[in-house]
């Protein structure tokens, strides 16, 4: 379903800032770092109410680099979501498009040694880096990501596997071929993430890269901390998903099999998220062998590169 792209292609980098005037600074100092030469940089702004925006405006107009500079505030605060999906629709324009948030910094090489890889492996819609953990201070963090030995490439039956595992979104880049097959997000729905890696799964393959290409940074106000995880309305996520995995099917971008096998993770992704009882377990595991005994699907999950 992937096409072919050229060996230089225009890449988005989108840096999506809100309230982060203690870290944006160090984050375009990285995304104006970067060594790929077609590359535009869109800064996009959530109506921060703290001095986010004065830094970017100041920190864009001494720039004097070779990449294109856009840049955006909303006008009220929309949320992350809506944000994401705004940036999708005005302000997209690369063949590919690499996520940054505003307290994170992007390793100079980051976009190049990603395209080198998309570029080496068509098949692949999605990837993401491993990544360096930094703190509040910009300092390395007690909790490091584990190191990986080889780049691997996933496709579906490792999504729906035991064995699956979050591929993370901070670093994570995209084909433009694959959001453009999908429907904006539900306005509704509090998080991109684990929704666009499911339709990049959906679409085709997903790769993570061992090298670390990103420093991520952890906060206690990080939409992904403990606190800010608690505050998600996973319905809303779950929902998503089923849209999606209609979507897909509907399009025939899915095949049945995918169809119901993926629809049957979900139902384990909810009950694991609400401890469900022990008749709930029993009856997933049914439904787990029927599914299995009418659609057959490969051992082999993943390759390593």
């Amino acid at each position: 379903m992937t096409t072919n792209i050229k060996d230089n292609p225009r890449v988005s980098l989108i840096v999506l800032s809100y309230n982060q005037e203690k870290y944006i600074s160090e984050a375009l100092d990285g995304a104006f770092s970067q060594d790929y030469d077609n590359l535009e940089i869109v800064v996009s702004d959530d109506c921060s109410t703290d001095s986010t925006w004065s830094i970017i405006t100041e920190k864009v107009k001494n720039y004097n680099g070779k990449h294109k500079i856009i840049i955006n505030k909303n006008e009220v605060n929309i949320g992350l979501v809506r944000h994401v999906n705004k940036v999708l629709s005005d302000f997209f324009n690369g063949d590919f498009i690499a996520w940054a948030a505003g307290d994170d910094i992007s390793i100079p090489n980051r976009i190049t040694k990603c395209i080198e890889f998309f570029n080496k492996n068509e098949d692949v819609v999605a990837l993401s880096t491993n990544l360096i953990v930094i703190d509040s201070d910009s300092n390395l963090h007690s909790n490091q990501k584990v190191d990986l030995k080889n780049d691997v490439i996933y496709d579906i039956n490792y999504y729906l596997s035991d064995e699956y595992k979050h591929i993370n979104g901070p670093s994570r880049m995209m084909k433009k071929e694959m959001i453009l097959a999908f429907p904006p997000l539900n306005e509704n729905c509090p998080t991109e993430d684990t929704t666009m890696l499911l339709r990049a799964f959906l679409y085709g393959k997903v790769a993570i890269l061992k090298d670390k290409f990103v420093n991520y940074r952890v906060h206690s106000t990080n939409l992904s901390s403990a606190e800010g995880l608690k505050k998600m309305k996973v319905i809303e996520i779950i929902n998503q998903y089923n849209s999606d995995l209609d979507f897909a099917y509907s399009k025939n971008i899915i095949s049945k099999s995918i169809y119901f096998r993926s629809k049957l993770k979900i139902k384990q992704i909810n009950f694991q998220r609400n401890n469900g009882g022990f008749f709930k377990r029993f009856t997933l595991k049914l439904e787990s062998i029927f599914i299995n005994l009418i659609f057959s699907s490969t051992n082999k999950a993943n390759k390593n590169i």
